[in-house]
């Protein structure tokens, strides 16, 4: 009968070679017969083996063997340290406070009222509850009429404020012969023109374009004052164009190349002028002569008066968005208002 070969010289063991002690096979899990020579076991271990109280085990099995011991020690380890965790953490709560929740507590010395909420109901048989189905009756007005006397009659509603914008009607009806109605314009910005071409030679174009009556159209070029055009790389304009027309102008096809259109902006016009100087003020009149100082130094001149009026009532005109982006203009013309009102 052969045996699974010898690990060592990979050569077959018979059961005659183990009867004879010429192979020993393992008592562990791996059960592989070895030869003797293989394994280098001297006579006196042969000896001993054949005692049946005594076992042979491969170096294989040894380690493995003892990796399984050093796996089964710290798993007992691992659970003492849990034992000993759990311990500290019962003295742990044991001895910390209880909650202070006197905080929370709440100070009013009157004793709670029971509420009927809290308590749940008790459920209602089936029969309970169509014995007392006659009991039911329409609930009254008899509480209300009791007390009827107490009622304040409230003359005046209180008014709300309502904010929402008005809503506008525009008709659509044809026109009366005697109603002379404007059409209704809606305006584009058009830029990046040269600084020599004239609103004409652009409604001319657009009136070209559409077919139309150029007196429907206007158009303003957008320079500021006292700014020669000449110093200018491009110029633009306010086109205004009637609202039928709207979507077929805001067209990219409609214009020649590199022309920019986009919807025209109404901004607020601040108060501030150039770097915070007030403009337009009247020159200060010659003071008097008299040692007697004015009952009201503030307003003893026209130039105080105004300057009191600009620092006043002008800030409060200034629009939200312009004063946003022109702080330091506004901050200026605060400055040299109040530096002018104490010269004064």
């Amino acid at each position: 009968m052969l045996l699974p070969r010898c690990p060592e010289c990979k050569t077959d063991v018979t059961l005659a070679q183990l009867r004879a002690s010429d192979a020993v096979r393992c008592s562990s899990l791996c059960r592989r017969a070895y030869h003797t020579s293989c394994v280098a076991l001297p006579d006196d271990v042969l000896k001993l083996l054949l005692n049946p109280n005594i076992l042979w085990q491969c170096d294989s099995c040894v380690v493995a063997n003892d990796s399984h011991s050093k796996i089964d020690e710290f798993d007992e380890k691992l659970k003492a340290l849990e034992r000993l965790y759990q311990g500290l953490q019962n003295k742990f709560m044991e001895a910390f406070p209880p909650k202070d929740d006197a905080l929370h507590q709440n100070v009013n010395p009157k004793p709670r009222l029971p509420r009927p909420t809290n308590v749940a109901a008790a459920p209602l048989s089936y029969a309970a509850a169509a014995a007392t189905a006659s009991a039911v009756v329409d609930p009254s007005n008899h509480a209300l009429d009791m007390e009827r006397g107490k009622f304040i009659q409230v003359r005046n509603k209180r008014r709300r404020n309502n904010n929402k914008p008005n809503k506008h009607v525009v008709g659509v009806a044809p026109n009366a012969e005697d109603l002379h109605v404007l059409p209704t314009k809606k305006f584009l910005h058009v830029g990046k023109f040269a600084t020599d071409t004239e609103p004409n030679a652009v409604l001319k174009y657009v009136s070209t374009k559409l077919k139309v009556d150029a007196s429907s159209l206007t158009c303003a070029k957008l320079v500021k004052k006292d700014v020669d055009v000449q110093t200018l790389k491009f110029v633009n304009f306010k086109l205004g164009i009637p609202d039928q027309l709207y979507d077929i102008v805001f067209k990219n096809d409609f214009w020649p190349n590199s022309v920019k259109v986009k919807r025209f902006i109404h901004r607020e016009r601040a108060t501030v002028v150039g770097d915070g100087i007030l403009s337009n003020l009247p020159e200060p009149g010659p003071t008097s002569s008299s040692s007697q100082p004015s009952k009201n130094p503030w307003c003893s001149t026209p130039l105080a008066s105004i300057l009191l009026r600009d620092i006043v009532c002008k800030p409060f005109l200034i629009c939200r968005s312009h004063f946003r982006n022109n702080i330091g203009s506004c901050l200026r013309f605060s400055l040299r208002s109040l530096h002018l009102l104490t010269l004064s």
